[in-house]
């Protein structure tokens, strides 16, 4: 079998044609001299979707969530901004059974508070059913969520303020109109990172992600079953690097499980893993790995299902040397590599979540195609065979007010951002998890490099101050 890596050769051949016919495109969304950062998107009744990103410059200065409603090709109709006063970040879209569509994403809750899960449910126009904040006393961020058989939503999100200072997953379930039935944290001690959930029949919930195993003093793959009504049934673990992540996992249709993680072979280089394993209790099946060639590594973001072509899509950030693609890769459920495409515009884009379309399916995620240091938000979109198109460059579909504050990449695998700063910010902090000041220097100039490289992998917030040492704006960030 060939690796994802001689895979990626092939793709190059499939990109000299006009596609339109088909409702083929590349398309790049943002307001200029603004950081953009793309997270979701999902299909609407009329064919066409409703993009969810990260974006600066309108009602905070320290970021909105946007949601931009395009036609099946890809052209802009409309766009809305979703946020509260401080710093909002986007993650994930969820269309319902009824055809409204869940927003999810982080929020700060003041210059020097803490971040919480930020969930707003809106109709195809936008408008704002309902929308909630939830959340501990300390850092809790989104991770993922799913739709119950009754129209009720489990939600998946990382805490810091349960038992582990290091981290805790926490499923919470809520009611269709958004009330919470119920909430639990996974309980220990020691360090969890939350990936993902679904559900299974009788709705049954099963949560991903990585817990530290003391006994082998590596963080493992971990999966946890719980019922409806919050009970947690079994855990499962699995080990096969100092550093294993599951991020997400979906049910084979009658079968099993389609899970995807990602393992750590060395400094900066991940392999992605698919596995088939048992539904009702984590054996492993059958493996698919990417190449572990030096220089070489792959980092797994999402995965979704086509029902149509009875396939598994996965995103997969995809690095050689120091280029760096989105690309989306199309397995059997088996699972069997079957076709890729890769994102044809910047050298160096980033992937976030699967896009599911009626007549084929795509990426979006973040590129620098305005400008260098001026990210765009992308949206990638081929067909089942992944045929795709060449990019359409420079597409300005928000009006820009002022200058935004953001940081990108992030998240980061590097621990390198680049930030751009308030106007009226002097200085910097760098906050580790712990709230210890890890960092303060003079800011030299708008835009600079923070390399936090050098520190663990988790989250951490910058300070700007003014010349007065009043903080006059943050940005959570993340080093994966």
């Amino acid at each position: 079998m060939k690796s994802i890596g001689q895979i990626l050769g092939l793709v190059y051949l499939l990109m000299g044609f006009s596609g339109e016919a088909q409702n083929l495109f590349n398309r790049t969304y943002g307001a200029y001299g603004a950081f953009n950062q793309g997270a979701a998107a999902v299909e609407v009744s009329d064919n066409g979707f409703l993009i969810l990103g990260s974006t600066g410059g309108w009602e905070s200065q320290n970021g909105d969530m946007v949601v931009i409603k395009t036609d099946s090709l890809g052209e802009q109709q409309w766009f809305k901004l979703y946020g509260g006063e401080y710093s909002d970040q986007a993650v994930d879209l969820l269309r319902l059974q009824n055809g409204n569509v869940l927003v999810c994403g982080n929020t700060a809750t003041g210059l020097d508070g803490d971040y919480n899960v930020r969930l707003i449910l809106i109709d195809e126009s936008g408008a704002v059913l309902w929308e909630r904040v939830e959340g501990s006393s300390d850092w809790d961020f989104f991770r993922s969520a799913t739709e119950l058989s009754d129209g009720s939503l489990a939600i998946c999100l990382q805490t810091f303020g349960a038992e582990s200072s290091n981290g805790n997953m926490q499923l919470l379930r809520l009611s269709a109109d958004g009330n919470v039935l119920w909430n639990e944290v996974l309980p220990g001690t020691e360090a969890q990172r939350a990936g993902g959930i679904c559900a299974m029949d009788g709705d049954t919930i099963v949560m991903v992600g990585s817990r530290f195993n003391p006994s082998n003093n590596s963080n493992d793959y971990h999966l946890s079953w719980w019922t409806a009504d919050g009970e947690l049934i079994q855990e499962r673990m699995h080990a096969f690097s100092e550093d294993d992540h599951l991020v997400g996992l979906l049910p084979v249709p009658g079968g099993d499980l389609f899970v995807v993680g990602n393992t750590l072979l060395g400094p900066d280089q991940f392999q992605t893993k698919i596995h088939l394993m048992d539904r009702q209790n984590g054996d492993m099946l059958t493996t698919f790995s990417s190449s572990s060639d030096p220089g070489q590594s792959f980092e797994i973001r999402d995965l979704a299902y086509l029902e149509a072509v009875n396939a598994f899509v996965v995103a997969i950030n995809y690095k050689d040397n120091t280029l760096i693609r989105a690309a989306a890769f199309r397995f059997t459920p088996d699972p069997i590599l079957q076709c890729t495409f890769v994102y044809p515009g910047a050298d160096d884009s980033d992937v976030s979540t699967i896009v599911l379309a009626s007549d084929g399916f795509g990426f979006v995620g973040t590129s620098e195609e305005f400008a260098p240091g001026q990210t765009s938000i992308a949206f990638s979109k081929a067909d089942f065979d992944c045929n795709n198109v060449p990019v359409q460059v420079g597409i300005k579909v928000l009006e820009k007010s002022d200058k935004s504050v953001m940081a990108f990449p992030n998240p980061s695998s590097t621990g390198i951002f680049k930030v751009r700063f308030p106007e009226n910010a002097t200085m910097l902090k760098l906050i580790g998890v712990d709230g210890r000041t890890l960092q303060t220097r003079i800011i030299q100039s708008e835009l600079e490099e923070l390399d936090i490289s050098q520190h663990s992998r988790g989250l951490y917030r910058i300070l700007y101050l003014d010349k007065n040492g009043v903080v006059v704006g943050q940005t959570p960030i993340v080093k994966q």
